[in-house]
């Protein structure tokens, strides 16, 4: 924009030239230098108000580029504060628990015949008691603190930029997301569809032409890879840091070779972090228009790749067997990360939901469960609806 302004300045320049190169003949006396002076400045004074205008853009963009910044820094704040409340709760929980413990040996204490032993260790029990009671106090009242924090972060989560695609609602396309993490915010552009199930979906996964190598290393699918205008896999990291923050619904879309359209449908899809080798912890109810639930076989399985195996096949590793990265069993009874061949066969390497047989295009689709915010209600449309809006793009 700078730049811009330089070369606005330089026209102007050019264009006082110009109309200067018109009165080359007039006379240096006040009459003509009036009559210059006022043609110049007719001609140029629209650029002098553009480049203003120019500059004060710049200057709300810069305050504004601060202003994020510092929201920022005030959401990694409110971050460790949720970290906090999980400590505070931990050691109320222990003073009680030592209370309790506490009030039994006094209680045991008052029944015994009194001697001098047992009223000093009574006081000194009662002493302990009083100031455990004290530092619960203490603690209660720094996890109210905390707790209100933590709804000011949930309004600034909003206010920076969206954690999901139901902002969007039909504008479908790249959009930039945001996901709140213990110490960080996790930033990405992502692929927004609404045509496929409704506004407000996320693609996690895609195969559609069949032009990316999906078998990749462990790295490759933590981070993600591919074109968001191609075929690609978000990224188990993204994918687990989106599903821990909120409830998520799960849509998975498949096209067959005979141009039929099918789905599968689960209202609670989640995933573990890393350290749990991103298992499918969840998938909650199943509806949708294929007869069977094939994914509900790879629940609580830990993903899988061809140099991290996690699978519980016996007599191989199903990831280089399948030549991909899956929630792999002993091995898959659906397998959307395969291979996009060019007929309908039955092959274990290719992208299926049944019995081996292979799909022309499948694509994985996730959105928050609470949908107050994404316009029309999708979930009241009928199958045929669906497939009708996505075979018309």
């Amino acid at each position: 924009m700078k730049s811009f302004i330089k070369c606005a300045s330089s026209l102007l320049i050019l264009c006082i030239a110009s109309c200067s190169a018109q009165y080359e003949n007039c006379e240096i006396n006040n009459e003509l230098d009036k009559q210059c002076g006022a043609y110049t400045y007719s001609v140029v004074k629209p650029f002098f108000r553009y480049v203003q205008e120019i500059r004060d853009d710049i200057d709300k963009s810069e305050l504004k580029d601060k202003e994020i910044k510092e929201q920022k820094e005030k959401l990694l704040q409110l971050d460790i504060n949720a970290v906090t409340i999980r400590e505070l709760r931990s050691q109320i929980a222990d003073l009680r628990q030592n209370n309790n413990y506490l009030q039994r040996t006094i209680d045991g204490l008052t029944s015994i015949s009194k001697c001098e032993t047992c009223e000093n260790r009574f006081n000194a029990l009662s002493k302990a008691l009083a100031e455990s009671n004290n530092q619960l106090s203490r603690r209660n009242i720094d996890l109210q603190a905390c707790q209100s924090s933590i709804t000011e972060k949930d309004i600034l989560i909003d206010l920076l930029a969206p954690n999901s695609c139901v902002r969007f609602g039909q504008a479908a396309g790249i959009h930039r997301i945001e996901v709140p993490g213990i110490n960080s915010l996790l930033s990405f552009d992502a692929l927004c569809d609404s045509k496929a199930a409704g506004p407000g979906w996320m693609v996690i996964q895609r195969r559609f032409d069949g032009k990316e190598n999906f078998y990749r290393d462990w790295a490759s699918y933590r981070d993600g890879f591919g074109s968001l205008d191609g075929d690609f896999f978000l990224g188990l990291e993204k994918i687990y840091r989106l599903t821990s923050s909120q409830q998520f619904e799960l849509y998975m879309y498949m096209e067959g070779f005979d141009g039929s359209i099918k789905y599968a449908r689960y209202d609670h899809f989640a995933i573990s972090g890393e350290d749990d080798a991103y298992a499918l912890t969840s998938l909650g109810a199943f509806s949708g228009n294929v007869p069977i639930d094939e994914l509900r076989y790879h629940e609580h399985q830990k993903f899988s790749t061809f140099d991290r195996e996690n699978d519980i096949w016996p007599k191989g590793n199903c990831a280089v067997d399948y030549r991909a990265g899956w929630w792999y069993k002993a091995c898959a009874k659906c397998h959307f990360t395969g291979r996009i061949l060019d007929r309908s066969v039955r092959n274990g390497t290719s992208a299926y939901w049944h019995d081996f047989m292979a799909l022309r295009r499948v694509q994985m689709l996730i959105r928050p469960k609470d949908k107050k915010k994404i316009g029309p209600d999708s979930s009241k449309m009928s199958s045929s609806d669906e497939i009708y809006m996505y075979s018309k793009s």
